[in-house]
């Protein structure tokens, strides 16, 4: 299963939909997250309750990456090495 970059569509009259996750129940950020490509987010897109960011303007960071695999933290004790 692939992974997408969705953020909530945006709404004339307040901003942003509110869209919540199926597990967590959790409102999708406003900027932005990345999701498993799964049925209930095909959905969300095909009714326009969500838009998809393509890659280039989506590029994963350690905050937002799913995988938990993101840049080594630096070591901020001097005794570690």
């Amino acid at each position: 299963m692939d992974n997408i970059f969705l953020k909530p569509a945006p709404l004339a009259a307040d901003g942003v939909v509110r869209v919540r996750g199926p597990q967590t129940g959790a409102p999708l950020a406003a900027s932005g997250e990345w999701k498993a490509r799964s049925q209930y987010w095909t959905r969300r897109l095909r009714d326009g309750d969500v838009i998809e960011v393509q890659q280039a303007e989506a590029e994963p960071t350690a905050a937002t990456s799913t995988s938990g695999i993101g840049p080594k933290p630096e070591a901020t004790d001097p005794h570690i090495e």
